[in-house]
């Protein structure tokens, strides 16, 4: 979605969920490779750019934050050996930003003394999506170059790094991409038992709902998003109640609001309206909620991979 309007072409792609295969096949027309584990380096074909966002969860501030001790922290592993047999000319990776932050900086630390070790120099840093998207999706993102001159030609893109208040055009929000009522599906609403397991919760740990502010950015969206108990799950409620909330005169809503729809998730990624979400014989719409939640804004990424192109490390392709 982000490089192939930059004149990229995707040679190669893996996925071993079955669901996020036949998402991908529904968009794309292919289905990509399934276990990259059992995945010869020979399957994929020379190439310029490797992307790869190895599963977070390890890493995650939510999660046990276990690092490489977790066997899916080893897929990071698996980017080094596709690196170290084709020697594509750039490397651009991403994961949560606690990668930077585990065991002291030891893990991030092991990915970039793997990466030096095969050959490449690297930049790193903390970037949001909040100047592209309307969600404030603080990412890590890891770009390494083979040639020296390209690593020191690279700079990350002014519109990530500026502050949301002043980048030109503005930053959008989410009044922009939120659904009119009307046609919100009724299974989006939490039922009465949901809303009053959530609000027993909430009066647990003595917290308050997490309602959106319309005319800002929606928090982090996870791929847990739908779960009504989970404390990391952002709600739209009606509009009045939702200025009442953020000025602090409502300790709990007096209704039930609701989940982000599907196509509000995608809208908080940045994917376009054509990028197909349901189908016929689909045999668990909810999770493209985990998928959304999973992805990477293509927004971001496209200003990153424009950057890239910026310091000529792929002219000779």
């Amino acid at each position: 979605m982000a490089l192939t309007p930059l004149g990229g072409e995707c040679v190669f792609s893996s996925e071993v969920g079955e669901e996020e295969r036949q998402t991908y096949f529904r968009n794309f027309g292919e289905f990509p490779s399934s276990d990259i584990t059992e995945t010869p380096v020979s399957t994929a074909p020379a190439h310029e750019l490797l992307t790869a966002g190895f599963p977070c969860q390890p890493f995650c501030r939510a999660g046990l934050k276990q690092g490489f001790s977790d066997a899916r922290g080893e897929l990071f592993f698996e980017v080094v050996r596709f690196a170290r047999h084709h020697r594509p000319a750039v490397l651009l990776l991403e994961n949560v930003p606690h990668l930077k932050y585990i065991d002291g900086g030891a893990a991030l630390a092991t990915v970039i003394a793997e990466l030096e070790a095969i050959g490449y120099l690297h930049h790193h840093r903390l970037l949001s999506s909040r100047n592209v998207v309307p969600q404030d999706r603080l990412r890590l993102y890891i770009v390494c170059f083979r040639n020296p001159a390209h690593h020191d030609a690279f700079s990350w893109p002014e519109r990530l790094l500026a502050p949301p208040e002043k980048v030109v055009p503005p930053a959008p929000c989410l009044r922009q991409v939120l659904e009119p009522e009307a046609s919100v599906p009724a299974d989006c609403t939490l039922s009465a038992r949901q809303w009053e397991k959530l609000q027993e919760k909430l009066r647990v740990a003595k917290s308050t709902v997490r309602i959106v502010d319309r005319d800002g950015p929606a928090r982090t969206l996870i791929a847990s998003y739908r779960n009504p108990s989970s404390y990391f799950s952002e709600f739209v409620g009606n509009e009045s109640e939702s200025a009442a909330v953020r000025a602090g005169t409502l300790a709990q809503l007096t209704t039930a609001p609701r989940f982000f729809t599907v196509r509000e998730c995608a809208r908080l990624q940045g994917f376009p309206e054509d990028f197909v979400l349901k189908w016929t014989g689909q045999q668990n719409p909810n999770r493209l909620y985990h998928q959304m939640g999973n992805a990477v804004s293509p927004a971001a990424v496209a200003l990153i991979g424009q950057a890239i192109l910026d310091t000529g490390a792929l002219d000779e392709t």
